[in-house]
Order: structure tokens, then sequence, then C-alpha cells
């Protein structure tokens, strides 16, 4: 084993391509972000934005997975039976106070179904009222008004007409070799 530096690595980089390699480590490494860098992305003439239509390959992830992701909207990741897998942090439901390992057994009253949690994310960005979750969590069950205006909502890329399409041009030279 032989030990390194980050001005062994900064060197050994500049070697290569001259650059502000601390800076560019201090930035990406050492300097933590609520939010992914989305320099390359836009560099490369793309945006990233969010849409209501849930994308056709999120529904066949969701089908084949048996799951339903509000991860955009509530923050929330549920098995298609409710069980709750994941909450983001800082989301709606993360500051409502729903926590992972419980199970939405209603929404707005109702018995919890895909579909049922879908109507009342789009009924909730017309409305004013907070989504209701009624959640089980071992032998407790608890009340969460989830504040959520968003309406169904999914991550996607989107052309930046006022930067070159240099993604495309990178995804056509993977695919040709």
């Amino acid at each position: 084993v032989k030990p390194y530096t980050l001005d062994d690595v900064v060197a050994e980089l500049n070697e290569v391509q001259s650059y502000d390699w601390r800076g560019f480590f201090e930035e990406r490494v050492n300097r933590p972000s609520a939010r992914a860098p989305l320099g390359g992305i836009a560099g490369a003439g793309w945006r990233l934005a969010y849409r209501e239509e849930r994308p056709a390959f999120v529904k066949l992830l969701e089908e084949q997975g048996k799951y339903v992701d509000a991860r955009f909207s509530l923050g929330l990741l549920l098995s298609e039976d409710g069980a709750i897998t994941d909450v983001l942090g800082g989301s709606p439901a993360d500051r409502a106070g729903v926590a992972p390992a419980g199970k939405v057994l209603a929404v707005n009253g109702r018995q919890f179904t895909e579909k049922m949690l879908r109507a009342a994310l789009r009924e909730a960005k017309e409305g004013s009222e907070p989504i209701e979750l009624i959640v089980k969590d071992g032998e407790r069950y608890k009340t969460h008004r989830v504040e959520c205006r968003t309406g169904e909502r999914y991550p996607v890329l989107e052309r930046d007409e006022a930067q070159p399409d240099m993604l495309s041009d990178i995804i056509g030279n993977k695919a040709g070799r």
C-alpha cells in the first residue's frame, strides 16, 4: 500500500490537464449539498424539470416493483399495499411527521390505494386542505396532515434550446461503439 495525499492527486491531475482540481474536490467532495450537482446536465444543454404526467418508464418500474413513487411530491416511496419504505428528508411527508416502516391505511378518510393517493395529490393542488394520511406504525395509529400543493410530480430532463445539445452527442457516440 502506497499512501497519497490530496496534494499528490492534484499534482498528478494537473500533469494530465491543468485545472483548479483542489477547488473541484472542495466543491464536489468536501462540501455537502442538499441537491445533486446539475452543472454537467446544464452545460450539456439540458435542465431538470418536473411534470405531473408520470413517464412511461416510471409506470413500468412501479408495476414491476409493485410500489408507488410519490417521492417528488409527498416525499414518500410506498409498496402497493401502503407500507412506507422511504421518506425523503425535508419533504412534505417528513415535515408532517411521517416515518418509514409505517403503513398508510387511508388517504383523506378513504382506504389507501395507489389511485386514491394520486387523486388526493391532484385535489390538493387545486384545494386548500392538506392531504390526510392515516398511518399505522406498530400498534399505534396516527393521522398526519401533509401540506403538499404540487400535484403529482416527476423529474424529467428537458432541452434548453439556448445551449448546444451535447448530451445527445455524447449518448449518440456511446451508442455507436
